[in-house]
Order: C-alpha cells, then sequence, then structure tokens
C-alpha cells in the first residue's frame, strides 16, 4: 500500500513520516519546489502470520508492507502552485492520502500562513487536489471533443458517452464537488478511471 503524506511547509507533515517510519525514510533527491521528498517502507506487524507459519510452515513468511511518501509542502495556502511532475505522479498511484495540517503554534517553527487554522489549511490542500483534477479534465474535453468530431460514425457513440462523462465530472468539479462526491454510473467511473483523478 503506498500512502502520500500532504500538507502545507511546516506542518508537521515530516515528523508524522518519521514517526510512522520509525526514522528511517531516505530523501529521494531532487524534491523541487518545497523541499525534498522522502521515502519510507514499514512492515506492517500482524500476530496472524506467526500462527498461519505454525499451521502451515512456509519456506517464507511476507509481512504486509506500507510505503509512505514525504511530499513538499505547499508554501503559501492562498495561491494555487499546482501540482505537476513527480509529485503528481507519486499522488495518481498511491492507496490513500493522509492530509496533515498544523494545529501547534511554536515560535520556533516558522507559520509561512501567519496561524493556526486546521479548516484553512485542509481547505488549500484539498483544493491543490481539485484544481489538478480540473486541470486534467480541461485536456480531456478538447481531446474527446477532437475524438469525437473526426470518428467514424460506428465509433462515435462510445466517444460520445466518453465525452459526456468527462463534462460532467469537470462541471462538477467547476462546482466545488470533488470525484470521490460525484454520481457517477458504473460506466462513467470506468471512463474517468483512466485519468487517475486525485480527489
Amino acid at each position: 500500500m503506498d500512502v502520500a503524506i500532504i500538507g502545507l511547509a511546516q506542518s508537521g507533515k515530516t515528523t508524522v513520516f518519521n514517526a510512522l517510519t520509525k526514522g528511517h525514510g531516505a530523501p529521494t533527491g531532487g524534491g523541487g519546489p518545497g523541499g525534498e521528498m522522502h521515502v519510507g517502507v514499514v512492515k506492517v506487524p500482524d500476530p496472524r502470520l506467526a500462527i498461519l507459519e505454525d499451521m502451515y510452515h512456509p519456506q517464507k513468511v511476507v509481512n504486509a508492507e506500507i510505503t509512505y511518501w514525504d511530499l513538499p509542502g505547499a508554501e503559501d495556502p492562498t495561491k494555487s502552485q499546482g501540482i505537476g511532475g513527480r509529485h503528481k505522479n507519486i499522488l495518481q498511484s498511491a492507496d490513500a492520502f493522509l492530509v496533515v495540517v498544523r494545529t501547534f503554534t511554536d515560535p520556533s517553527v516558522h507559520n509561512p500562513t501567519g496561524g493556526v487554522d486546521a479548516g484553512r489549511d485542509v481547505s488549500a490542500m484539498l483544493d491543490e487536489l481539485a484544481f489538478s483534477d480540473l486541470e486534467v479534465m480541461d485536456r480531456a474535453v478538447e481531446r474527446q471533443d477532437d475524438a469525437v468530431k473526426k470518428a467514424k460514425p460506428a465509433e462515435r457513440q462510445a466517444l460520445a458517452r466518453h465525452l459526456d462523462a468527462v463534462k460532467k465530472a469537470k462541471t462538477a468539479l467547476e462546482a466545488g464537488v470533488p470525484l470521490r462526491r460525484q454520481e457517477l454510473s458504473p460506466s462513467e467511473a470506468e471512463f474517468l478511471a483512466a485519468y487517475q483523478l486525485l480527489t
């Protein structure tokens, strides 16, 4: 399982990452704007494995693993900085997001937002994810619209359904509804899965 840890700069993401990985994370190099990325793999203890090992005597016992990615934090929650490149690829492949928000005051730790407001910070992070999805949907509408216009009559109906699904998702995202809260038919969800949307 891959978990991407996201949050604003100085929110405590790396502290949470270090607690989860017991300090065994490693920098990945070249994190880009906002700092360096870290990755850590943790084996999940499961006492049931010992029971199964006693029963079946396998040659090898493999614990489940969780890979944590500590991504650089966004500096300013009032400005969309966009999610792109390597960070976006990691977010798209993640099984879950762990959103860390600052709820502590400490004069020795700079607070780029000027004050503690967990609700604002969560909204800022979720808005970044939605903005990223909206960029993807904008490009998808253009491509699908062109594909429908150039398609042979036999292919046009399927492509038109795909275009409708993309437009529906885009309209809802523009209205502030993340993909996970949209009411989609199974075929619409299948069309949209190919885009690896973040919300």
